[in-house]
C-alpha cells in the first residue's frame, strides 16, 4: 500500500523543485479546478487535503504518476462511488493543464543541432562505364511465374503420416 508522504516531506520537496513546479502548485488557476472538484465530488474536508496532499506528492516526483489512482483511493477512504469521477476530473482539469506546460511552444521548436562536418575533398570522376544497347530492350529469360513455379516444388514437402497406433489414447474415442 503506497502512503501519502507527511507535510515535512512534502516541504523538502517544494524548497528543492524546479521554480516552474513550484509557481504551478501555488497558482491560482489549481487553486480554482482543485476547489471544483472538490465541490462538484463534495470532498469533506479531510479527504480534500488528502487528495492535496497526494496531488502535490506526484507534482514534487515523492510518487510517480502511475501510483496516483492508488493514493487517490486511500484518500478517498474506498468511497468507489466518487473515485472515478474525481480521477477523471484530476486528470482532465489539473494534469492535462500541466502536461501542456511540459510541452514547448511550436514556435520555439529548435532545430537539430549537426556536428561540424570535416571538409569534403574532391576527387576526380571515375569514367562511367557505358552499357552496350539498351536495358529496356533487353529480355528476361525466365518468368516471375516460372520461377516460384520451380522454388515451390512439392516433392520436397514430406507427407504428413497419421500417428501410429501406439501413441493414441486408449481413453479418447477415435474421431471419424
Amino acid at each position: 500500500m503506497i502512503t501519502i508522504p507527511t507535510n515535512e516531506e512534502l516541504r523538502n520537496a517544494y524548497e528543492k523543485a524546479p521554480e516552474m513546479v513550484q509557481k504551478y502548485i501555488t497558482s491560482e488557476g489549481l487553486a480554482a479546478a482543485f476547489e471544483e472538484i472538490r465541490m462538484s465530488n463534495k470532498l469533506h474536508l479531510d479527504e480534500a487535503g488528502r487528495l492535496s496532499q497526494a496531488l502535490n506528492a506526484v507534482f514534487l516526483e515523492l510518487r510517480t504518476i502511475t501510483t496516483f489512482p492508488e493514493l487517490l483511493r486511500t484518500t478517498l477512504e474506498q468511497n468507489s462511488n466518487t473515485y472515478d469521477a474525481v480521477l477523471k476530473a484530476v486528470n482532465e482539469k489539473i494534469f492535462e493543464p500541466f502536461r501542456a506546460l511540459l510541452q514547448p511552444a511550436p514556435d520555439v521548436v529548435k532545430a537539430p543541432v549537426t556536428p561540424p562536418q570535416p571538409p569534403v575533398q574532391k576527387e576526380t570522376p571515375s569514367p562511367v562505364p557505358t552499357v552496350s544497347g539498351n536495358i529496356l530492350d533487353r529480355k528476361i529469360t525466365q518468368s516471375p511465374e516460372k520461377i516460384s513455379v520451380d522454388v515451390l516444388k512439392t516433392e520436397s514437402i514430406p507427407p504428413v503420416k497419421p500417428p501410429s497406433r501406439s501413441s493414441i489414447d486408449p481413453y479418447r474415442e477415435p474421431i471419424e
